[in-house]
């Protein structure tokens, strides 16, 4: 439950950063002040309810897909209810 160090990639290396895996939070158990520092009890949780970067952009790609398949069906239903207009341009030469 600790994250893995990165303070040799920090540009603060006396700050102790850590790393967490994705989709992981940090809940507050509980709080004090130590003289003029606010300490923060914390656990590490991982929300496995949230979807993945991969799961989001599969989603996103099927929207784009769906709403580009809706549009050109939307557009050949036009072009298909402009065919007497055209024809009708056709023959009066405009």
């Amino acid at each position: 439950d600790r994250g893995a160090d990165i303070a040799w990639l920090s540009q603060y290396p006396h700050e102790k950063e850590i790393l967490f895996a994705p989709l992981s939070g940090l809940e507050v158990q509980s709080s004090r002040v130590d003289g003029s520092v606010l300490v923060l009890e914390m656990r590490l949780s991982i929300n496995l309810a949230s979807l993945t970067i991969e799961q989001v952009i599969s989603k996103r790609r099927k929207v784009v897909q769906d709403m580009c398949e809706q549009l050109i069906e939307r557009r050949h239903g036009q072009i298909q209810k402009d065919a007497p207009w055209q024809a009708l341009c056709a023959a009066t030469g405009k």
